[in-house]
Order: structure tokens, then sequence, then C-alpha cells
């Protein structure tokens, strides 16, 4: 049992080993690396791979991942163009049916670019769309289902009159 927990043990430094060159390599595996500096909260290094592996990943779901990562790790380091960048990256991305981006880009738009009325046209093309069954829109309750999407248009309609 001894020399069986033994090699249990060898075996788990050579897969550390491995998996720590797999992660500092960025440039061979952008998006291991990208996942390795989000976990331990490097949000701009992770940016920096997510971007890295956009232009590398070969599936759709890894570049959808990618981006949406990206514009994650950018609001998180205070980049606010970018992460905006990322969002609308993923509202052009055809067949592209989630309402998470549109709500996500909103929220920059309203607190963070501090533009009002960009955030109102986003969170009604997100309302209409959920409306006719194009995206879906998250369960009842959540900051993504169609009564805060309503809840988000009347509160930015406000702002927007207040404004006038």
């Amino acid at each position: 049992m001894l020399r069986h927990n033994a090699w249990d043990i060898l075996s788990l430094v050579a897969l550390a080993a491995h998996l720590a060159a797999v992660c500092d390599d960025g440039a061979s595996h952008p998006l291991q690396a990208a996942r390795a500096a989000e976990y331990a909260g490097e949000h701009a290094a992770a940016a920096r791979h997510y971007e890295t592996a956009l232009s590398t990943v070969p599936g759709r779901a890894e570049r959808l991942e990618s981006l949406e990562r990206a514009a994650r790790c950018h609001t998180r380091s205070g980049e606010w163009e970018a992460a905006a960048a990322h969002w609308q990256s993923l509202i052009d991305e055809p067949r592209g049916r989630r309402v998470l981006p549109y709500v996500e880009l909103a929220k920059l738009a309203e607190h963070r670019l501090g533009d009002h009325p960009r955030a109102y046209v986003l969170t009604d093309e997100a309302l209409t769309l959920a409306r006719r069954g194009l995206v879906r829109p998250g369960p009842d309750g959540g900051e993504l289902s169609i009564e805060a999407l309503e809840h988000r248009l009347a509160r930015l309609r406000g702002k927007l009159e207040k404004h006038r």
C-alpha cells in the first residue's frame, strides 16, 4: 500500500509539473494560460491570453468562451472600452442567442461609460428579441429574465427623461 501511495504522489508531481509548463507557455496554449491567470486573479494577463486564444482556438465554443471571459477580465481590470468591444462581438456573433451580452454591455454603457442612450437601446433590443423568441432570456427573477429587462428599460427611460 505504501508503494502504491508513493507512485500516486510521484504521478501527481509529474502531472503538476506538466500543467505548470502548459499554463506558463501562453504562446502555445493561450486558452489554458488564460484560465490559469484568471484563476490566479491576474485579470489583465488573462484578458491578453484570451485575446490570443481568439485567433488560435479551433472551435466556436472555445471562441465564444474566450470572448466572454476576455470581456469579464477587462471589466475586472477597469478596461471598460475593451470589455465593451468583446461584449459587442458576442452580440454580433451569428447564432448568438443569448441575452447576457446585451445586459452586460448595457450595464457597462450605463455605469462605466456614462452612455445612457446606448444602454437603453441595448436593453430595448434584448427585450424585443427575447419577446420574439430570438434570444433566450434567463429564468424568472434573474437579471436576464424578461421581467428584469422590463425593469431595467423603465429605469433607463426614467433617467433619459430626467436628463432632457
